[in-house]
């Protein structure tokens, strides 16, 4: 799919627009849209398997436990907390303002996009995307090119069980990532490599764009401490 940073601010007001609405700000909104996605995940629980098989070689055993297993136990953790996390938490007041009183509200972003890695194409994608529905957030999600498969059936989840005004899933590359970076997201959770990393961080810096990068390597490196 090509698209420009225009067709991109486009996909943003329309998700924009739906947000302004207030319909994700309701626990009951949250909810329902966390167990929409569970029932969707375990519908295709084997078509994920096999795609991550296609993409990574990983065995159903190691694909469940790092990947769909996890995913579906963050939900039913978000869905059983959800209520209590939105509730206004009493804090301390300064003295400077006494007779006052101190909240923390947890408020949305807004507008979120999401950019999942190649090694991890599920879970990557859907534990950042299960953290915006439970904090209020509509998102605009990029799988890696890089898992074909995995990629296409967390596209057939999506568009299954979401509208695209709240959820939406877009493909592409390099030219495609660089126009999704440099659009008004409220908020960026970009998981992949240091060097592209370091745009995305730079991208986001212009235009003061809150994000959260989560980096690193193809292949790991184990340290060991001589003591």
């Amino acid at each position: 799919m090509n698209f420009t940073t225009q067709d991109v601010e486009n996909m943003i007001t329309e998700q924009r627009q739906f947000y302004f609405s207030r319909a994700t700000k309701s626990t009951k909104f949250r909810k329902e849209q966390l167990t929409k996605l569970k029932k969707a995940i375990l519908k295709y629980e084997q078509d994920i398997i096999n795609a991550l098989y296609l993409d990574l070689r990983k065995s159903e055993f190691e694909a469940y436990a790092t990947e769909i297993g996890i995913v579906l136990d963050s939900i039913s953790y978000m869905v059983k907390h959800v209520e209590e996390w939105m509730k206004p938490e009493a804090v301390k007041t300064p003295i400077q303002y006494q007779m006052g009183k101190s909240f923390i509200v947890r408020e949305p972003y807004g507008v979120t996009l999401i950019i999942g890695p190649f090694n991890y194409p599920f879970q990557l994608v859907m534990e950042p995307l299960i953290g915006a529905i439970v904090g209020g957030n509509t998102a605009i999600v990029k799988p890696s090119e890089s898992s074909v498969h995995t990629a296409a059936i967390v596209k057939k989840i999506i568009e299954e069980t979401f509208h695209p005004s709240y959820i939406r899933v877009v493909e592409g590359e390099k030219e495609e990532v660089t126009a999704l970076i440099h659009a008004s997201f409220d908020y960026i959770f970009f998981t992949g490599s240091v060097a592209v990393g370091k745009v995305v961080a730079k991208a986001a810096a212009e235009r003061l764009t809150p994000c959260c990068l989560r980096v690193g390597w193809k292949k790991p490196c184990y340290c060991r401490s001589n003591r």
